[in-house]
């Protein structure tokens, strides 16, 4: 799967309507709007053959050094998922 920046840029809307970081994210000069976590997450899609929410978890988990769980990323990465197809 090839990544485009239309894929990159509806990802990284899903993220920051998501907004994991929350009122944490003023701290984060470099955020970006998620947009390194959007194609970190949409390289992990098409590499692995894991769980979406289990993708977006670890990405999200890694960046921000946070402890969000599957749970936590269910209904943004049930989103996500259908934007990759």
């Amino acid at each position: 799967m090839g990544m485009e920046q239309a894929q990159i840029d509806a990802v990284a809307a899903v993220l920051q309507r998501w907004d994991p970081l929350g009122p944490k994210a003023a701290q984060y000069h470099d955020l970006n709007g998620y947009e390194t976590e959007a194609i970190d997450i949409i390289a992990n899609f098409s590499l692995a053959r894991q769980a979406p929410e289990s993708i977006v978890r670890t990405v999200i988990n890694q960046a921000f050094d946070l402890s969000v769980t599957c749970a936590d990323c269910a209904a943004a990465a049930a989103e996500i998922s259908k934007l990759l197809r």
